[in-house]
């Protein structure tokens, strides 16, 4: 008789905060806007998915910045490609931005303020992690995505 074990993490104690981003500009220019706000956000390689149940990888457009003097990483991923969505709970945003650091971090709360003067962004909302069916997997994707960069920068 086959056993399944499900194995399950909880991410709400490792501080994650993740928001859905609405707006009309494309990744390239929310980043600018971003940057020139608050942040100092870097392309990285497009972020990889594969759903369950299908034998094809989709990209996703994927920024990173690490805020390491307030111990605050962000990672903001297009929700959409041509056919699929990174997040399909949550398909009517079409950017998701993951906030791992303290949620009590006053750098933070700084940071998301600055966002929500964007002037191109329509709407902006914390999103439910709980209803996320893959969040454990798409966080330790984009978490081991982000180690070489952390590394390089340490050696530096």
């Amino acid at each position: 008789m086959k056993k399944k074990i499900k194995i399950t993490a909880d991410f709400a104690s490792k501080d994650i905060l993740i928001y859905g981003i609405s707006s009309i500009m494309s990744d390239y220019q929310l980043v600018w806007n971003f940057n020139i706000n608050y942040f100092n956000f870097i392309k990285l390689q497009d972020f990889q998915y594969m759903p369950a149940k299908e034998d094809k990888y989709y990209s996703f457009s994927y920024y990173y910045f690490n805020d390491s003097p307030h111990f605050i990483q962000y990672f903001l991923i297009s929700n959409k490609n041509l056919s699929k969505h990174l997040i399909f709970e949550y398909k009517n945003f079409d950017f998701i931005l993951i906030i791992k650091g303290s949620s009590h971090n006053t750098t933070l709360l700084k940071a998301i303020d600055e966002i929500k003067k964007i002037k191109k962004i329509q709407y902006f909302s914390s999103l439910d992690i709980t209803k996320i069916k893959h969040i454990e997997m798409l966080i330790n994707e984009l978490e081991m995505s982000t180690m070489f960069i952390n590394t390089n920068n340490h050696e530096q």
